[in-house]
């Protein structure tokens, strides 16, 4: 990879800008710390209670400009555009082959120039209702957010990031121009440009577009007991082979999130990966497929390890889990195995680092954690095996969580 180049301009805005010469494609996107955890917080001497799924609202009504539609626009100059909202951020963010600059003025006065009024707010209302209803019927999403429910007792996590019927109908332009004028202010984003781009020519355009916007909130700090709400939760879809996520709830927040990602990601690799003792003994007896799979997410104040998968036998791959979880407390991880997990991680990473998507997301998730990506590939190479031990020992079998859905 090539040097990242990084410089917090006047407005406040950090820029990013990661070079991939020779690269046809080029990608910019503006991440802003913002989520839908961020439903309470003070400022000014105010508190605020917004309606859940505020930020994923947002998130809608930004490409909606007084004068213009931002996605024709897009469409104009050739470039794809999206966003998203996820437990801590919003991103924003287009990618083309062509009139990088244009593009790069439209992204950039999509995000300082919010337009809502009753009548937009009313119309975006209905198409949200209907992305949450679509969502509903998604096993997969059942899924996880059921893992979450029983997991977290209060933590925000446990929240669709849509929100609900009931709140997106409670959601007002005065409450969207709140949260905007709170959570987007330069400080508080950054931009990421991926490709073969001017430095300066970037800069040009943020100096002339985003003007200057002290931050001053205070989020809300959300308590939540150590153990998880239940342990076990199950929905009954007619599903042709049931699907299955084992969490457990990681209550370690001592460790930079970057440093507890990497360690934990090697960590479920080493358990359950697909070169694991464990994984080939429950493929060969027919309890998971090649779709089984784990992760390891985290925000503020909330941390989960994930194994999920298809299985007619999900109790028992819990079981299994756990034991293996158990043995491996007691004897120790193979410090050849531990090298071996490590470097085909790293070597992950890199290959990842060829996709300027995934190079983008993983600057973008970086600024919103406080790291960079430098920073990010380092906790990655300076994994220890004590260091992954210690992690094991974090992974708290008494606070599983195991959602079904059959």
């Amino acid at each position: 990879m090539e040097n990242i180049i990084t410089k917090q301009l006047d407005s406040g805005l950090t820029c990013q800008i990661i070079p991939k010469r020779d690269y046809i494609e080029k990608q910019a996107m503006i991440c802003v710390k913002y989520g839908s955890i961020d439903n309470s917080f003070e400022r000014n001497g105010t508190t605020y209670d917004m309606p859940l799924g505020i930020a994923h609202f947002l998130e809608h009504k930004m490409f909606e400009g007084e004068e213009v539609n931002v996605f024709s626009e897009y469409t104009r100059l050739g470039a794809d555009a999206n966003a998203f909202v996820n437990f801590y951020s919003t991103a924003y963010y287009f990618k083309c082959a062509e009139n990088f600059n244009e593009n790069l003025r439209v992204l950039l006065n999509c995000v300082a120039k919010p337009h809502f009024t009753a009548e937009n707010v009313a119309k975006e209302k209905g198409i949200i209702e209907a992305e949450i209803k679509m969502y509903e019927d998604d096993p997969s999403f059942r899924l996880y957010f059921n893992m979450l429910r029983a997991m977290y007792h209060s933590h925000p996590v446990r929240d669709n990031i849509a929100g609900t019927v009931e709140s997106v109908s409670q959601t007002t332009s005065e409450m969207l121009y709140d949260c905007y004028d709170a959570f987007y202010a330069p400080s508080n984003m950054a931009l990421i440009c991926v490709g073969d781009v001017s430095a300066d020519e970037v800069y040009a355009a943020v100096n002339e577009l985003i003007p200057h916007k002290p931050f001053d909130v205070r989020r809300k700090h959300h308590d939540e007991p150590n153990g998880v709400k239940k342990s076990y939760t199950e929905e009954v879809l007619n599903m042709p082979r049931p699907m299955f996520l084992i969490g457990f709830k990681d209550n370690s927040f001592e460790k930079p999130p970057a440093e507890k990602t990497a360690a934990s990601k090697i960590l479920l690799d080493i358990i359950a990966g697909q070169s694991s003792e464990l994984y080939n003994e429950m493929y060969g007896a027919g309890l998971v497929d090649d779709g089984f799979g784990f992760d390891y997410f985290c925000g503020p104040g909330f941390g989960v390890a994930s194994f999920g998968g298809a299985s007619g036998e999900p109790e028992r791959v819990l079981d299994m889990l756990i034991n293996e979880i158990t043995k491996l407390k007691q004897n120790g991880i193979s410090s050849e195995y531990f090298e071996r997990i490590k470097k085909k991680s790293v070597g992950g990473l890199f290959r990842d680092f060829n996709s300027i998507d995934k190079t983008a997301l993983y600057a973008a998730d970086c600024f919103c954690k406080d790291t960079d990506i430098a920073k990010m590939i380092d906790c990655y190479r300076s994994v220890t095996l004590n260091g992954i031990t210690e992690r094991l020992y974090e992974l708290d079998v008494d606070k599983s969580v195991l959602s079904v859905v059959k």
